[in-house]
């Protein structure tokens, strides 16, 4: 074999040589970054999820707060409705006796509407409890869902 030709086989097997490192450092790279995106990946996907819980824990807890305290409005409003009608009740007795006929009827149909409000307070009551109630219910299912959907993409977005 010629000089020249072993020259030249040489600066090829450097070539090849040189290649087979750059192939090998480019290939370390890759797998090093896909490695770390990887990583990255599955820790916003667990701070995702955990902050999904957090929030499905405190939209719980304040509809759970906003639920009493409705209840508790509601249960106030219709006590004080009550009292009011017991009040009006005695006075209306007390101002029937000296009234005409055609008064005392029209104290009687104040006293049924103040009996219809009340009762109407009281079923109004009742309602804003079921819908505050059912309120939270949808809240959680929707967290929940967006909590699934979310593991989904990054399940498969990274293939676990």
């Amino acid at each position: 074999m010629s000089e020249e030709n072993k020259n030249l086989e040489e600066k090829a097997n450097k070539g090849i040589e040189n290649a087979k490192e750059t192939t090998r450092e480019v290939a370390d790279k890759v797998s090093d970054k896909t490695a770390e995106l990887k990583e990255n990946a599955k820790e916003g996907f667990e701070n995702a999820k955990e902050t999904a819980k957090e929030v499905a824990e405190k939209i719980g807890d304040k509809t759970s707060e906003l639920k009493e305290e409705a209840k508790e409005v509601f249960e106030d409003a219709k006590e004080v409705a009550k009292k009011a009608l017991d009040v009006a009740s005695e006075k209306a007795a007390d101002i029937k006796e000296n009234l005409s006929e055609e008064t005392k009827e029209f104290v009687e149909d104040a006293k049924e509407v103040i009996g219809t409000v009340t009762e109407k307070a009281g079923e109004l009551a009742g309602e804003a409890g079921e819908k505050l109630s059912d309120l939270a219910e949808n809240a959680k299912e929707e967290l929940g869902e967006a909590t699934v959907k979310t593991k989904n993409f990054f399940q498969r977005l990274f293939g676990k």
